[in-house]
C-alpha cells in the first residue's frame, strides 16, 4: 500500500513548487510472509541439501518474490539444490573413474613385474 504525500519544495526561489512523495510501506501480509520465509531460512538450506528437487522448486517460488531478502534465500536454495542435484554426482563419478584408473595401473604395474 502507497501513501502520498504532497510537501513543499524550499530549494532557491522556487518556494511555491510543490512535489509529490511516494512513500512505500510493505503490507502487513508482505512483512509476515518476508519473516516466515527468512526465519526459517536454515530450514529451507538443509530442504535444499536433502531434497535438492524440492530446493529447486522452493528456490523457483522464492526467487520470483518482491522482497530482496527472499530474493536471497530462494537464490541460495536454487544454488544448493543444484549443486547438489548435478555438480556432486559428477564429481563422484570422475572420483570413481580415477580410482578405478588407479587400481587398474596398479594391477597392470604389478603383472608386468619384470623377475
Amino acid at each position: 500500500m502507497r501513501k502520498t504525500s504532497l510537501t513543499r519544495a524550499t530549494q532557491g526561489d522556487k518556494s511555491n513548487l510543490f512535489v509529490l512523495k511516494r512513500r512505500s510501506r510493505p503490507s502487513v501480509s508482505d512483512e509476515s510472509d518476508s519473516n516466515l520465509v527468512t526465519g526459517h531460512r536454515w530450514a529451507w538450506y538443509v530442504l535444499s541439501f536433502f531434497i535438492p528437487f524440492c530446493g529447486i522448486l522452493v528456490g523457483l517460488f522464492l526467487y520470483d518474490q518482491d522482497s530482496r531478502e527472499v530474493r536471497q534465500v530462494g537464490r541460495n536454495c536454487l544454488l544448493t539444490g543444484f549443486l547438489v542435484w548435478v555438480v556432486f554426482p559428477l564429481a563422484i563419478a570422475i572420483a570413481v573413474v580415477l580410482v578405478m584408473v588407479l587400481t587398474a595401473i596398479s594391477f597392470l604395474g604389478q603383472a608386468f613385474q619384470p623377475n
